[in-house]
């Protein structure tokens, strides 16, 4: 990596090593003679190394050296050689606090410290409300969001938004016609070595993105069965799962094959709501030429993505005979997931805010620290396969001055009763 590379490989060299420096801070802060620290600087160590390359000489004994003496003098030579020396110099002693850093001269420095900035308070945001504190893991997690959400805010925000649901895997040369800011366009990379198999891959037959795959041996030595599955676990739960022959042909596309049938829709669910896999058995994909979103990217944004969409299209169906009525999607740059809104002035009706967590405990603790929903949302819609959530959720919304938290179906079942009154039906 050099100054010369790109704007975005940039960013994200530096963002990678002020992410390493924030791990090694915590690390600092909480004491280095315990095993969690210690994992907190092999992460950082190892992130170091894969953005300095190669001629990075500063061993993991050597760092924990370092820290153990007070910190001082640690990031002496620790940087790499690319980066703004005047800047990096006032990070000597692990001194982090930005506001007392001084801006350098050069267009390069300013630039690293506004980045480092934006980096050290998304590791703030997640050592704060992390139940595990800070984690290089987390901290990528909620940079990808919160980067994609800034670089797609705007005018042509629902465009660009629609285009990462209904795109999450996409040939590299169609890349362009999506039209995307160039910082969202840099969360698609190569297909994940955990998706591929000789050179193939397969799309989940419901998200698009790619599949998990995964080839054992027999006792006999023998390359048994090989599995494919969504990692997104409703989707394999209703039928994204597959087998396929490993010992074929070399070079052609192995030909996939149900584990199971695919799970039906509930007699208590709207069908057009239903997210779950259908009985199309995808065929396999060269992996030269594709890319796909990133993980957190993928599952923040087009999971939840596609049960938004069809609730949006459910929503308009119900309204079509209701002229004064209409149907929203991420209204006033996503302040509201969905609504229904009445007349020229567009009056709030039904704002909801739509979440899908796989843990209830950490969207009960979410609800807590907002004190409801920030952006004003009166009701919490969750998908119709996390059921079980809504009763729980519910007095806690209503702790906080919300209406409901409600599954999709019965949310769209709501608006159903109040469009009829509505109309006069």
């Amino acid at each position: 990596m050099s100054q010369d590379g790109s704007d975005l490989d940039r960013l994200v060299a530096y963002r990678d090593t002020i992410a390493a420096v924030a791990s090694i801070q915590t690390a600092l802060w909480r004491g280095i003679d315990n095993a969690d620290c210690f994992e907190r600087l092999m992460e950082a160590q190892g992130r170091l190394m894969a953005v300095a390359g190669p001629g990075y000489r500063i061993s993991f004994a050597d760092l924990v050296r370092r820290l153990r003496h007070g910190g001082q003098g640690a990031f002496a030579g620790l940087m790499p050689e690319w980066a703004d020396a005047d800047v990096l110099g006032q990070l000597d002693g692990l001194d982090l606090d930005v506001e007392d850093v001084p801006v350098s001269d050069t267009g390069v420095g300013f630039d690293f410290l506004l980045e480092a900035e934006n980096v050290l308070r998304i590791a703030r945001k997640v050592e704060d409300t992390s139940p595990d504190g800070f984690t290089l893991a987390g901290w990528e997690r909620e940079f990808s969001q919160e980067t994609v959400f800034t670089a797609i805010k705007g005018r042509f925000y629902a465009h660009h938004r629609r285009n990462l649901i209904e795109n999450p895997a996409v040939p590299c040369e169609e890349l362009a016609d999506l039209n995307l800011p160039e910082t969202a366009l840099g969360f698609y990379q190569e297909i994940g070595q955990d998706c591929r198999f000789q050179g193939w891959w397969w799309p989940c037959p419901v998200c698009q993105w790619p599949m998990r795959v995964a080839v054992g041996r027999t006792r006999l030595g023998r390359a048994a069965p090989g599995q494919v599955w969504c990692q997104y676990p409703f989707h394999t739960e209703t039928g994204a799962l597959y087998e396929f022959a490993a010992d074929g042909k070399p070079g052609s596309a192995p030909m996939l094959h149900p584990v199971r049938p695919n799970e039906p829709v509930p007699a208590s669910a709207d069908a057009r709501l239903w997210t779950g896999a259908s009985a199309t058995v995808p065929d396999a994909l060269p992996v030269e030429g594709y890319k796909a979103l990133v993980r957190s990217v993928w599952r923040c944004t087009t999971i939840p993505g596609l049960s938004e969409l069809r609730l949006f299209t459910a929503l308009s169906e119900e309204l079509a005979d209701c002229p004064d009525l209409a149907a929203e999607l991420w209204r006033d740059g996503d302040r509201l997931d969905l609504n229904v809104a009445r007349g020229q002035d567009r009056e709030v009706l039904f704002g909801a805010d739509f979440k899908d967590y796989t843990h209830l405990r950490w969207l009960l603790e979410k609800l807590h620290r907002d004190e409801g929903d920030r952006g004003g949302a009166l009701w919490l819609v969750v998908p119709d396969h996390r059921a079980e959530q809504a009763e729980k959720l519910d007095p806690v919304c209503r702790q906080y001055g919300m209406q409901a938290a409600l599954t999709a179906t019965e949310y769209l079942a709501r608006v159903r009763r109040f469009a009829k009154g509505e109309s006069g039906e």
